[in-house]
């Protein structure tokens, strides 16, 4: 329905548009006929403006001469007024040129005084710059020295560690560390002394190391106090560089302002007379009489010229005149047709208008039907709302499962990670526990005792049955029964 009236109003407005554009068609009709009416008049002012402008165009092309002229006249004066102004700004220029220079050229010697005193200054610098270069080798000679005498005395405290220990492990060991064999009282106390005598030597040097690193550590203060002084003095070095620079380039200077002062005065000179006299550009001057000369030869009247114009511009009504009347003629045939075919098209878009307005009222007796489909589908609408609605909150507890999720599966990792550095911590506790058994008393200890026992036990039961001719042995017992029913380590000697 909506179409329709859509519809409705596109034929209405076609049909205003196509009565409108009849009524343009007849105005332009009787625009037409009127200029064919003034068809004569308008013609004989046409060929009156040609004549007028045939005028015009002929004081235009002498104005046009005469304006190149004028403009090459201009242009001539112009250059003679600017060689002019050019000379008396060169003459003034050099005045202050040669001024400067005089001043400039006066000052050679006193700048030749100050910057001998400045090189001087620079030298005395340049000489403390290579002190500190000195100075900066004999600090670092003096660090490394303290360096190495330092690593040194570190490397001989970790051997004196070490011999100690090897030496506290003899005092009650019967092998030697070294070779494995037997070690009795002698060689152990030639082992001692051997160690002793190496240790010895590790504090002699030690000392030598630690009387190097303050004679190293002076020499590096020395040189910092030294460096110290110089770093002061050496901060003008910068600027008496700059300074030196400075007063070579200002000598120079002076000295060819010395040289150029004898070139500009003669230039000053010859450029004074020259403006005196005028005597420049004479070639200008004489273009700028012959173009005198043309300029009366054209004989331009800027009063005839004027009324020609004058004329052209009251008979221009008459050529846009000619131009519509031109155009009437031949479009007096097409704007009959178009105004015909306009009227057609109003009676056509009427028929149209009706049609579809009756096409309207019969589509008004199905609003209702449309409206009770409009409320159903609005109550769907609201529906889809409300499982938008629903799936929205479902997806943010959805979210945060997945957070959860996450979470508990980074505990696990880290729950992984924790059991198996209580694993590792439970090996390696195992391993010290076997270590300190191995070297307990049930340990490493008693399995000497136990190897050790019987062969001291036959060897007294040799002598013994030598002795008493086999009336006496012993017997060593290392473990012995207890009331509780377990047994304890011990060492009973049984005759």
């Amino acid at each position: 329905m909506q179409r329709l009236a859509r519809q409705i109003e596109q034929w209405r407005a076609a049909k205003d548009q196509s009565a409108q554009h009849a009524d343009v068609q007849e105005r332009h009709l009787a625009r037409c006929r009127a200029l064919l009416d003034r068809s004569a008049e308008i013609e004989e002012g046409y060929q009156r403006l040609q004549a007028a402008r045939k005028a015009v165009e002929s004081w235009v092309a002498r104005l046009q001469e005469v304006s190149a002229l004028r403009q090459r006249e201009a242009e001539l004066r112009q250059r003679l007024a600017q060689e002019q102004t050019r000379l008396a700004t060169t003459v003034e220029h050099l005045t202050r040129e040669v001024a400067d220079l005089k001043q400039r050229a006066q000052q050679v010697p006193s700048l030749e005084q100050a910057l001998a005193a400045a090189r001087a200054d620079l030298a005395d610098l340049e000489r403390c710059q290579a002190e500190r270069r000195e100075a900066e080798e004999t600090l670092a000679h003096a660090r490394a020295e303290y360096e190495q005498r330092l690593s040194a005395n570190q490397r001989l405290e970790e051997e004196a560690i070490q011999h100690k220990a090897r030496l506290a492990t003899i005092v009650d060991a019967t092998q030697c560390p070294l070779c494995r064999s037997a070690l009795t009282p002698e060689a152990r106390q030639r082992v001692r002394e051997q160690y002793e005598a190496e240790v010895e030597v590790f504090r002699r040097q030690y000392r030598e190391n630690r009387d190097e690193m303050t004679r190293a550590k002076q020499a590096m203060e020395e040189a910092q106090t030294r460096l110290q002084a110089l770093e002061s003095r050496l901060r003008r070095l910068a600027d008496a560089q700059r300074q030196v620079a400075a007063m070579e380039g200002r000598l120079a200077d002076a000295e060819e302002a010395r040289q150029r002062l004898q070139e500009r005065q003669a230039n000053l000179a010859a450029l004074q007379q020259q403006l005196a006299a005028k005597a420049f550009l004479p070639e200008v001057r004489q273009e700028l009489d012959a173009v005198t000369r043309e300029i009366a030869r054209v004989g331009y009247d800027e009063a005839a010229h004027a009324s020609a114009k004058s004329a052209a511009e009251s008979l221009a009504r008459y050529e846009s005149e000619w131009l519509s009347l031109a155009h009437a003629r031949e479009e007096l045939p097409r704007v009959q047709l178009a105004l015909e075919t306009a009227r057609n098209q109003v009676a056509e878009y009427a028929r149209l208008l009706s049609e579809t307005e009756e096409r309207l009222r019969e589509l008004t007796t199905q609003v209702s039907e449309f409206e009770r489909l409009q409320e159903e589908m609005t109550a769907a609408e609201r529906e889809l709302q409300h499982l938008r609605h629903v799936y929205q909150e479902t997806s943010l507890e959805l979210g945060a499962v997945r957070q959860q999720i996450e979470h508990v599966a980074f505990a696990e990792r880290q729950r992984d990670e924790k059991r198996s550095r209580l694993e590792r911590a439970q090996r390696e506790r195992e391993i010290y526990r076997e270590l300190a058994a191995a070297f307990g008393k049930k340990g490493i200890q008693a399995w000497i005792i136990e190897s050790v026992l019987p062969e001291l036990e036959d060897e007294a039961n040799r002598l013994l049955a030598r002795m008493t001719d086999g009336r006496m042995h012993v017997k060593l017992q290392t473990q012995r029964d207890t009331k509780s029913g377990g047994t304890v380590e011990t060492l009973d000697v049984l005759i």
